[in-house]
């Protein structure tokens, strides 16, 4: 398993796309809402077919590189969990801000020595060049898709690509992310010191955790490690007062399900069929008529017409999905097994509201009933739906899990694989026969680790802090195997399914534990109970981040930063 990958990880659908409609996790659409199969693609992945997303004005090609911008003018929040997609000021504009900003600080008295300053706080030029490189090496796969090495390009004399939007050259785009940060520390340092909050020992340690870790060769020629320490040691404590503000901010149910009533279509969903069906546009200049990939002439309008009208007639969500294949083994030409995974590509049963497209419109309209189908018609095809559930608010609760992972990809014989490298190229590769018993003899060790961990924690005193001890020894999920292997409020469908449904067992209560086996290895698991439903949790986090909003803005309003252009513009 890959480093980065954790069990949680749904595993994905086949991707097709044929003559008679797109069944896969389709973008989601920017400037025509209205496309095929759209309901369906209700999900995380909805950005990854995207041709160009735009971040911080930039036409980025790389999706590596996209947490590393943000929109120029929007809150710069330090804190790992905070995004600026949350920022309640997201619209203000990078010279609304700053005008703000510049008035704000016009009370202060001048600090020619410093290049950002607040009352009681400072950011010389060598510290503020820290901040500058610490962007500067976030945004280093940008430059170089660009043709542009962050070490050797004159960034001060680089323009920003045209489709940026922003006439400013790469130092000055750079420098305002910096400049953003720089200010932002020095307000959370202001109201933290006059709160009386220091950092905890934990964070005392992350300092030095990340210190350690830290390349000083990578934060400018002049940088020293006490600046890169100063650094290091702002971001913690910004990081650690958000959270302790947020966690602080609590939420009576009434505040929740008022915050509900203003904003339903966040949060119902409704069960949804969907089937696209493209046909040919005539193109009278055209010599030869138009094939499907499978062979088979493309559909004219009156057969896709015909489809639809029969499936616009379908009796149950089987017979929806029947005539589906139907038309797929006959017309192109699918076998049985190729149908095997379709399910869920036409199918969505917590399909959320999307904001211009029709389908929606008629689904949460309040007057549309399970049974009911809609017709969208546009250039090129018919689209049939099927509504299988109304709409509403779903109070399903998530579930706390903890699990002991023990990865087959761990435990691959390796030596085998040596063993059976031929001196003949021909046979240099492992077959298939013995690949496949490599993997059954890894897969049988994790049951044997499985059983043996889930073992001693019988014969100890049997509580969930025992079985999180236990998990950070043995567990090989880099996602949990710090935390006692602990998930929190994993709502259904999130994990791979054998994972999903030990957990949704209606039988499961806290305590159990047992065995699973998923494509990851074997799983020992422990039940530690039910948690709020995700419409709640969801609920929260948005008053959590307008009350943080509100908070910060106050916080600025009270702590006025200023910034030395003379110096920042210096920095190389």
């Amino acid at each position: 398993m890959d480093k980065n990958q954790t069990p949680e990880t749904p595993e994905q659908e086949e991707e097709y796309t044929g003559i008679l409609g797109d069944y896969q996790e389709s973008a989601e659409p920017e400037e025509t809402p209205e496309v095929p199969a759209e309901p369906l693609s209700d999900s995380a992945e909805k950005t990854k077919k995207n041709s160009a997303l735009k971040i911080a004005g930039i036409a980025v090609a790389s999706a590596a590189i996209l947490g590393c911008l943000g929109f120029l003018g929007v809150k710069v929040w330090n804190n790992p969990d905070r995004t600026a997609e949350t920022s309640s000021q997201s619209e203000v504009s990078a010279s609304e801000e700053n005008s703000s900003a510049s008035d704000a600080a016009a009370s202060l008295p001048a600090n020619p020595d410093a290049a950002v300053y607040s009352e009681n706080g400072e950011i010389s030029k060598n510290l503020m060049e820290c901040f500058y490189h610490d962007y500067l090496n976030q945004v280093a796969s940008a430059l170089t898709y660009y043709g542009l090495d962050a070490e050797t390009s004159n960034l001060k004399e680089e323009k920003l690509p045209e489709d940026a939007g922003e006439d400013m050259t790469w130092f000055e785009y750079i420098m305002a992310q910096a400049k953003a940060s720089a200010s932002q520390l020095l307000v959370f340092q202001e109201a933290a010191n006059e709160a009386g909050y220091t950092m905890t020992d934990e964070d005392k340690q992350s300092v030095e955790e990340q210190l350690a870790a830290a390349d000083l060769t990578t934060y400018g020629q002049n940088a020293t490690e006490e600046d890169v320490r100063t650094m290091i040691e702002m971001q913690t404590l910004a990081s650690s007062y958000f959270n302790y503000i947020l966690e602080n901010m609590e939420f009576t149910d009434a505040d929740l399900e008022t915050y509900y009533q203003a904003n339903k279509n966040k949060f119902d969903t409704c069960g949804l069929m969907g089937f696209s069906i493209a046909y040919e546009v005539p193109d009278e200049t055209a010599e030869t008529e138009t094939e499907t990939e499978s062979g088979t002439p493309a559909l004219t309008e009156e057969q896709a017409k015909e489809f639809a009208d029969n499936l616009m007639k379908a009796s149950s969500p089987e017979d929806f999905e029947q005539q589906v294949y139907d038309i797929l083994i006959n017309y192109e030409d699918y076998t049985e097994d190729e149908l095997t995974d379709l399910h869920s590509s036409i199918s969505n049963d917590s399909f959320s509201y999307t904001d211009g497209f029709e389908v929606s419109d008629w689904a949460f309209g309040g007057t549309a009933k399970v049974g009911d189908t809609y017709l969208m018609e546009k250039e090129g095809y018919y689209s049939v739906y099927l509504l299988t559930k109304e709409a509403g608010l779903d109070n399903t609760s998530t579930v706390n899990v903890r699990h002991i992972l023990f990865s087959t990809s761990n435990h691959m014989d390796s030596d085998s694989e040596e063993e059976s490298q031929s001196e003949d190229e021909t046979q240099a590769e492992t077959t298939a026969e013995e690949a496949e018993a490599a993997e059954a003899a890894a897969l049988e060790t994790c049951w044997t680790y499985a059983r043996n961990a889930l073992s001693e924690w019988e014969k100890g005193d049997k509580t969930e802090d025992s079985f999180a001890e236990l998990a950070n020894q043995y567990s090989e999920d880099p996602g949990s195997n710090t935390n006692g292997g602990l998930y929190e409020k994993v709502y259904p469908g999130q994990m791979v399914q054998a994972f999903n449904d030990w957990c949704f067992d209606a039988s499961r209560k806290p305590g159990d534990t047992g065995l699973v086996e998923t494509s990851y290895g074997v799983h020992v698991m422990y039940f530690s109970g039910t948690a709020d439903p995700l419409w709640k949790d969801t609920a929260r986090n948005a008053l959590q981040s307008d009350g943080i909003d509100s908070w910060y803005d106050e916080q600025e309003a009270k702590y006025p930063v200023a910034v030395n252009d003379d110096i920042i513009n210096s920095i190389e």
